[in-house]
Order: structure tokens, then C-alpha cells, then sequence
């Protein structure tokens, strides 16, 4: 029987992000994420993951790498991470609202 990883799990904007927009990494951040999930493990994001988080979705809009409203669906999606408790929010930084 294989054993169950239930240590932490840190895991990096970009690693969401691969998740929430269109990129070579997607399908692999998140067979990553299902894997770790099937384990059970606890995926953590520092405090300022939120803040990384927004700010890349920014740029890829600004370079117009995604349109404006694939950035705010984008978005919308990061924010409800948070509701699923797929990522355990290291600090005192939650995402906001952008209403």
C-alpha cells in the first residue's frame, strides 16, 4: 500500500496561475495539484501569494498575453480558491474582493 503524504506543501504563484490561464504548464500544475490532493496533502502559499497572484494576472493582461476579461475570469477563479480551502493562506493576507 502506498503511503499517504500528509506533510506540507508550499506551492508557488506561478503553480495556481498554469491553473487559472492558458499554458504549456497547465495541464501539468495541475495533474500536480490532483496528485498532491489524492495524498491528502496540506498546500500552503506564503502571505504574499495573494499579491503575486493579482499582479502576474495584471501583467499577462498588460502584455496582452490574456484580454481583460480572461484576466478578471482568471481572477475570479483565484478567489475561489480561497473559498475551497484547496490552499491554506500562510499570515495575515487573504485575497480581497475587487468589487
Amino acid at each position: 500500500m502506498r503511503e499517504i503524504m500528509n506533510s506540507p506543501v508550499c506551492v508557488d504563484a506561478n503553480l495556481i496561475l498554469w491553473t487559472l490561464v492558458p499554458s504549456p504548464l497547465s495541464d501539468q500544475a495541475e495533474a500536480l495539484l490532483k496528485k498532491w490532493q489524492q495524498e491528502q496533502a496540506t498546500l500552503v502559499a506564503p502571505a504574499l501569494f495573494a499579491f503575486e497572484a493579482t499582479s502576474s494576472l495584471r501583467r499577462l493582461v498588460y502584455l496582452e498575453e490574456i484580454t481583460p476579461t480572461e484576466g478578471e475570469e482568471a481572477f475570479d477563479r483565484f478567489l475561489k480558491i480561497k473559498e475551497l480551502d484547496r490552499v491554506k493562506w500562510l499570515g495575515d493576507c487573504t485575497p480581497l474582493d475587487h468589487s
